[in-house]
């Protein structure tokens, strides 16, 4: 059974920059890479360091100039503005696109952004050479756009929803939203990986044993940024449990100065490939939402949930979940995990206690946490949910 040739349009290109990246990455991974084309902004290709970039996927790709957006998620005010503006491109990804389906005879088209201009292009591309259109939403998208462009283009995204051959969604809650909003079935996709591999290095290192360590990974944007404020702050005034100290290690690719203290340090950038060796090296991993009113982020957050928590659970690291109760991660992970549902400072200690020092507690996670990944975040699912779309 061969491999159908595959335009990937989207505005990152599947690396580790960032969460979605990284799951288009993994996923695009287990196609031929003489079979895949990418066709991506250079905002989000070109300023990266050589770590980063040798996690492209190893096939042609073309960039289309693009303004910088000031965040891939909403944040800034100045978001809106560019998004209208870069939206002026979509015909010209559009032309580029339907000349490398000709020369390259490509047989499908995907994308997976939570920008505009790439989402439509991909949708005239695949409808004007009649050609498959595949669609993974990382977020909901018009949340994801706060611009008045998403007027204009908005019967178009829906016509590009309408006619793909198949959709992928972030999450459960996400396919229920499509499902109840736009009466569209979605199939859940998310990170994958390879469990065992990740198990086998994380069980090469171990925690301190003067200290309790707990590790964050990834991006700190709006989603995240109000929680992990109050929780650098109780960790910078010096709390101990059973007489140890707890820090708290940042890996990011920005010096997050806002946390930093005497017990809030910063890891640096960790390439996705030893994520599993920081996590064995720490007794909790945590993941802190944001408890916030603000329509645009609070409706990714009922949606969204983070490449991070997985590689938590595959590592075998106890992990800690705070967020409000309508997040989706509580949904998708709570199960596995130790879930705080209110930024309350009693509970937070009662749970760093057991996860960290109650022996029990740490190998019934442990478990929870393995039988989660096999079951829908490993090379297996993987087959099932993604790569069989793609087999001729």
């Amino acid at each position: 059974m061969d491999w159908k040739r595959t335009l990937i349009v989207n505005d990152f290109p599947p690396s580790t920059l960032a969460g979605a990246p990284l799951i288009l990455r993994q996923c695009f991974l287990g196609i031929p890479a003489d079979h895949l084309h990418v066709l991506c902004c250079g905002t989000f290709h070109d300023p990266v360091d050589d770590t980063v970039r040798s996690t492209y996927l190893p096939c042609p790709h073309e960039v289309v100039p693009g303004i910088r957006r000031g965040a891939i998620r909403p944040s800034r005010w100045g978001v809106p503005l560019v998004a209208n503006i870069n939206t002026l491109r979509i015909p010209d990804i559009t032309k580029r696109g339907i000349r490398i389906c000709r020369e390259r005879g490509i047989k499908a088209v995907v994308t997976g952004t939570v920008n505009m201009e790439f989402t439509i292009a991909a949708w005239r591309i695949a409808s004007q050479l009649g050609l498959p259109l595949y669609i993974w939403e990382p977020d909901d998208w018009f949340s994801a756009n706060p611009s008045p462009a998403v007027n204009l283009l908005g019967n178009e995204r829906m016509a590009s929803l309408r006619g793909a051959a198949h959709i992928w969604t972030v999450s459960e809650p996400m396919a229920k939203r499509f499902r109840d909003r736009y009466g569209l079935e979605s199939e859940p996709l998310h990170h994958v990986l390879d469990i065992d591999r990740c198990k086998a290095l994380a069980e090469t290192v171990s925690p301190p044993t003067d200290k309790i360590r707990i590790v964050y990974t990834g991006s700190i944007n709006e989603m995240f940024r109000e929680t992990l404020v109050w929780f650098a702050e109780i960790i910078n005034r010096g709390l101990t449990v059973d007489d140890r100290l707890v820090e708290l290690v940042i890996w990011t690719p920005h010096k997050p100065t806002a946390y930093m203290g005497p017990n809030v340090q910063w890891g640096g950038f960790v390439p996705v490939e030893q994520i599993p060796l920081k996590l064995g090296e720490s007794h909790i991993a945590a993941v802190l939402v944001s408890f916030t009113e603000r329509p645009d982020i609070r409706s990714l957050i009922e949606t969204s949930i983070y490449t991070k928590t997985v590689d938590y659970l595959a590592s075998g690291t106890p992990t800690l979940i705070i967020a409000p109760e309508y997040a989706a991660q509580i949904d998708a992970f709570g199960p596995a995990s130790t879930v705080l549902t209110q930024l309350d400072e009693g509970a937070l200690i009662n749970a760093i206690l057991a996860m960290a020092l109650n022996t029990d507690e740490r190998t019934r996670l442990q478990a929870a946490g393995f039988t989660l990944v096999r079951e829908k975040h490993s090379m297996t699912a993987r087959e099932q949910i993604f790569l069989s779309k793609f087999r001729d």
